[in-house]
C-alpha cells in the first residue's frame, strides 16, 4: 500500500494515488501550492509545475530537518524571504 506521505518512514495506512493527484493538479485552473518529500518520482511527477527544493523543520510526530519540495502552478518570489531559523535554504529547480 502506497503511503500518502510520499517516502516517508512510518506507519501512514492510508493510501493515497500520487499519480492522479499530479494529473489533477496539472489541469486546475487555480493557483495552488503543494509540498511533498524531495525524491526523483516526484520531481517527475510534477515536471510541468515551477518546483523548489527546501529544508527546513520537519514536525510530524519527530522534529528533523527534511529535504521538501514547494510545487506550484505560479512562480513564487524568488529568492524567498528567509526570516524564519526554521527554514534552511531554498533552490529553484530547471523545471520551468
Amino acid at each position: 500500500m502506497q503511503s500518502e506521505y510520499y517516502e516517508t518512514p512510518g506507519n501512514f495506512d492510508t493510501p493515497f494515488g500520487h499519480e492522479r493527484f499530479a494529473e489533477n493538479m496539472k489541469q486546475c485552473p487555480h493557483m495552488w501550492l503543494v509540498t511533498y518529500n524531495d525524491c526523483a518520482q516526484v520531481r517527475s511527477l510534477f515536471s510541468f509545475a515551477h518546483v523548489y527544493a527546501g529544508a527546513w523543520l520537519h514536525c510530524m510526530g519527530f522534529r528533523r530537518q527534511e529535504r521538501q519540495l514547494l510545487i506550484s502552478n505560479y512562480p513564487l518570489p524568488y529568492p524567498p524571504q528567509q526570516n524564519n531559523d526554521s527554514f534552511d535554504t531554498v533552490d529553484k529547480l530547471d523545471n520551468r
